[in-house]
């Protein structure tokens, strides 16, 4: 996932990260099951944002774009069903 974020930093950088500006990562020894879409309370809503900019391959981003590809297909093909086949077995057990 963090391979995909540097990708996607990469094409399109945030505002803040433009001028070399020293951004510390927050860390915490507990995990923080939210960031990684676990409401704590077992209840929740997923909102997704889609904001679509448009990117042209040039040589200069090319292999990165290639990266996005080949990730994107990994995720689609490998993690998506595991995912797909942990919820079932989740439900199944009631947890």
């Amino acid at each position: 996932m963090q391979e995909l974020e540097n990708c996607f930093e990469l094409l399109i950088p945030k505002p803040e990260g433009l001028f070399g500006e020293n951004t510390e990562d927050n860390y915490s020894e507990e995990p923080d099951f939210r960031a990684h879409g676990l409401p704590s309370s077992g209840q929740g809503a997923i909102s997704v944002e889609v904001n679509v900019k448009e990117i042209t391959k040039t040589e200069d981003n090319a292999v990165i774009i290639e990266k996005l590809h080949e990730n994107c297909t990994l995720i689609n093909s490998k993690y998506l069903p595991l995912v797909k086949s942990w919820i079932k077995m989740v439900a199944k057990t009631g947890m």
